[in-house]
């Protein structure tokens, strides 16, 4: 049977519709798939940053237990000025290692939400498409 003008005006309206919607849906899966991309880049980067906070913090765990464990602390030497300017140069340090690993952690944190963020984005994206 033959379609009418209208029918067809119809029909080729639909296909239109449906086409503009799978356009729309594939738009949706690949913006998913860069956002996807974007939060595991942020989670590699992460990787290295916990391991060089990590390592910031053995630092000042190792210096505040060489200042408990000097061996000239309770001596004629630790009370001299030299001995206690190097303690303070040691704590500072120390102090100076703690701040970068605390650092280091509040930027892994901030970096994971927005990792976070980007994935319920993408997962979002992906199910409005379906």
């Amino acid at each position: 049977r033959e379609l009418t003008p209208s029918q067809r005006a119809i029909r080729d309206g639909d296909f239109q519709v449906q086409r503009a919607a799978g356009q729309k849906a594939a738009e949706q899966v690949q913006d998913a798939l860069d956002s996807s991309a974007w939060a595991q880049t942020i989670l590699t980067t992460a990787t290295s940053e916990i391991e060089v906070a990590l390592d910031n913090a053995r630092k000042c765990e190792e210096q505040h237990h060489k200042i408990k464990t000097d061996p000239r602390a309770g001596t004629a030497v630790s009370y001299t000025l030299g001995f206690h300017q190097q303690q303070l140069q040691l704590k500072q340090q120390a102090d100076a290692w703690f701040n970068e690993a605390l650092a280091g952690a509040e930027k892994i944190v901030a970096n994971m939400d927005a990792a976070l963020e980007s994935t319920t984005k993408a997962a979002k994206q992906v199910q409005d498409a379906a």
